[in-house]
């Protein structure tokens, strides 16, 4: 997982592409599992149990994915990777569930994959990307921006989308640069 903003942790890429998560099975997988077929992928770091901003994340990519052009699964693959090291199984299974059904895809699609924070990967993983949270001490919530990230095929931030709400055409125009291996800034 490359950067192309900030400075990177000093070790390698594919260090970080081999780092372990958790599925909504509670099976080990690598992020590098979601760069199997050479797609770009799309990566969301929420947490299952936010009461208001990860939802709004999730259901804008949802729709930007539903109405871009292209096929989710087929041109590109979608990572939403929960940074609360309390969250469970469950609740990325619940998460997955409704997020395929609102693209009305089947349970058994893996084109939008669910996972879990193991062992602190998921804070290794959004240092990488420059991805910053902070858990409030007083609310219980995380603090975070509301951002996702294509990533190139070889996992490289090809582009950062801001806020809850992202364009198709936008959203279309980041896989394809990124698919063809174009960085972009922020």
């Amino acid at each position: 997982l490359h950067n192309n903003r900030h400075s990177f942790p000093t070790r390698r890429s594919s260090d970080l592409l081999d780092e372990v998560l958790r599925d909504h099975e509670g099976r080990p997988v690598t992020l590098r599992s979601a760069f199997r077929d050479g797609k770009p992928v799309v990566l969301a770091l929420v947490y299952y149990d936010c009461p208001m901003l990860c939802g709004l994340i999730q259901t804008g990519m949802a729709r930007a994915m539903r109405e871009n052009g292209l096929t989710a699964g087929r041109d590109f693959r979608a990572v939403s990777i929960s940074f609360a090291p309390e969250e469970t199984p469950a609740q990325a299974k619940e998460r997955r569930r409704g997020y395929l059904q609102s693209m009305g895809l089947s349970e058994a699609s893996d084109a939008w994959s669910f996972w879990l924070d193991e062992g602190g990967s998921a804070r290794r993983i959004a240092d990488a990307v420059g991805f910053h949270y902070k858990k409030d001490e007083v609310s219980g919530e995380w603090a975070h921006l509301a951002s996702i990230f294509v990533l190139s095929p070889d996992g490289r931030v090809s582009r950062y989308l801001y806020g809850i709400d992202f364009p198709p055409k936008d959203f279309r125009l980041s896989l394809v640069e990124a698919a063809d291996g174009k960085l972009g800034t922020s």
